[in-house]
């Protein structure tokens, strides 16, 4: 006989208990938390390393553009080089044996291998022509011919070489022989010649490491505002000296010019164009704002003026010279420290200076 079964209740099922869950959702969140904020980390550094390499790559751009420009220009005493000095963005014009724009219906056989180049940056107004933004350097290319000849119907002259008359008020010059370029706002209109080279350049400044004539026994350099030698018999004004000494220089603010004296033998002194041969390079310096960082930006002026001028005796001929590329830094130390111009910081911790010398070659500025 078997036995009477026996009745077993089926074991029961393992589970979580409510603070095990809880635990475990903490746990989950703050991991979640955390990866959040190493992916933001990742994503601003990569955002703002973006941004530098942009800007490093802007400016290198220019720069070789410029170094090439600059070394193929035509150093002549006799061949016109306009430099606009301005409170704010320099511009400046010359000769160089580099390619530039024709127009089309120009025939190859009177192309020259020189074209009139210049630099300047657009004001806030940008320059509808070609599409350039507020505050954006362009880049002037106008290839020329040799003979001038009338183009056909409807084309615009390119123009040919400048050769001045060397005397202290030539009467062939880039500002006459091309109309729009003026004594205080060379090429300030639209022009097809003009494209944009570096959109995110908002400020540009240009001077000059020059001769130093203070002693003559050793020649030595020095920095200027201007294209000319630095000595006590150096004049930097819009009339010619009353008086001079041979050797003395001079240079015309209002037609932007430099002369040399070479005679003062029976009658005033005689001032004859003396072109870049007071010049060893030259010194370009640029503030770069990002495109990106710019649509925070409501108005650039404030921005660009940010950046002023190097004064010719106390920052350039000091010694050690201020060079621009120091005294903006300091501008941009100050600005992100006390606001005073009201600009976004955020914008303004993403401004990049850039500074290079471009040296020209001395013999053929002698």
């Amino acid at each position: 006989m078997r036995p009477p079964l026996t009745q077993r209740n089926p074991p029961r099922a393992s589970a979580f208990t409510l603070v095990a869950l809880l635990v475990a959702l903490s746990v989950m969140v703050l991991l979640l938390v955390m990866v959040t904020q190493l992916v933001n980390s990742a994503s601003l550094v990569a955002t703002q390393s973006g941004k530098h390499i942009d800007a490093d790559t802007q400016a290198r751009m220019l720069f070789d553009r410029m170094a090439l420009d600059f070394s193929n220009m035509i150093k002549r005493p006799d061949v016109d080089t306009l430099f606009y000095k301005a409170t704010g963005n320099d511009k400046i014009f010359f000769f160089s044996q580099v390619p530039a724009y024709y127009d089309s219906h120009l025939d190859n056989s009177v192309k020259s291998g020189v074209s009139l180049v210049g630099y300047r940056v657009t004001d806030n107004a940008g320059d509808a022509s070609n599409f350039a933004p507020a505050y954006s350097l362009e880049r002037l290319g106008k290839g020329l011919t040799w003979d001038n000849r009338p183009p056909p119907a409807g084309v615009v002259a390119p123009g040919s070489v400048v050769f001045t008359s060397g005397t202290a008020t030539p009467t062939n010059t880039l500002a006459s022989t091309w109309t729009d370029i003026g004594s205080t706002a060379p090429y300030a209109g639209n022009s097809a010649f003009y494209h944009i080279l570096a959109e995110m350049v908002l400020r540009m400044e240009i001077c000059f490491q020059v001769k130093d004539l203070t002693n003559p026994g050793a020649p030595s350099a020095a920095y200027s505002n201007y294209p000319v030698a630095v000595s006590a018999g150096t004049t930097i004004t819009s009339g010619p000296p009353s008086g001079g000494s041979v050797g003395d220089r001079w240079y015309d603010t209002a037609a932007n010019r430099s002369y040399i004296c070479t005679s003062v033998t029976g009658g005033p002194a005689v001032w004859q164009p003396n072109g870049l041969k007071d010049v060893l390079s030259i010194v370009a310096t640029i503030a770069i704002l990002d495109s990106t960082s710019r649509k925070i930006v409501p108005d650039m002026t404030p921005a660009a003026g940010l950046f002023l001028d190097p004064q010719e005796i106390t920052d350039l001929r000091a010694s050690p010279p201020n060079l621009p590329l120091q005294i903006w830094n300091t501008a941009l130390a100050t600005e992100l420290k006390t606001h005073s111009q009201g600009i976004p910081k955020a914008a303004v911790a993403q401004i990049r200076i850039y500074q290079r010398h471009f040296f020209l070659n001395s013999s053929s500025t002698q």
